[in-house]
């Protein structure tokens, strides 16, 4: 697991990960609302996510994601509407745990992609050098050959030149055996 992708996509979540604050608020007013304001949250280890801290008489559902209770929803009313109640509260619970890996999973692509980009630019960066080396070699050789052709050229010149003076010298000593 890479450091970015800190949660894990496949862990266990507490009522307490899925639950942000602002959610907690409505979501504590929308039981008690559907429940009763005895209506309260506990965690798998049963503290109170929301309501009161009193034990009384509350029956209670079991919230489960994936098989396993991340907490209990407990009230006082009837079977049917704290059932009622909990499925509500489990789809939540699951929404939540989905968006939750998704975004971790997606964290992991971007930091996966991320760093392939960056191991593409070491590679380009390496590349961008090694051309520059053989530029900088490639012009140190045409300047040689420069210079190598110039050398060639003045020794072309001055032997063309010896030629025309031996020519106009054996062209002389001709008229003058004339």
């Amino acid at each position: 697991m890479t450091a970015v992708g800190a949660v894990q996509f496949d862990r266990e979540f507490s009522v307490r990960d899925l639950l942000t604050e602002k959610k907690l608020g409505a979501l504590e007013h929308a039981m008690r609302a559907l429940l009763g304001p005895d209506a309260r949250l506990v965690d798998a280890a049963g503290q109170p996510v929301f309501g009161s801290r009193e034990t009384g008489e509350r029956r209670r559902a079991a919230l489960r994601i994936e098989l396993e209770p991340v907490g209990y929803l407990e009230a006082g009313g009837s079977e049917e509407q704290l059932r009622a109640a909990a499925v509500l509260l489990e789809q939540l619970l699951r929404s939540a745990a989905r968006y939750r890996m998704a975004s971790a999973l997606h964290l992991e692509a971007v930091h996966a992609d991320y760093e392939q980009l960056q191991r593409k630019h070491e590679a380009l960066k390496e590349s961008e050098a090694r051309y520059k080396a053989l530029a900088e070699n490639l012009e140190q050789r045409v300047q040689e050959q420069v210079k190598t052709i110039e050398s060639a050229q003045r020794q072309l010149y001055q032997s063309e030149k010896l030629a025309s003076v031996g020519q106009l010298a054996a062209g002389v000593a001709h008229e003058i055996n004339n």
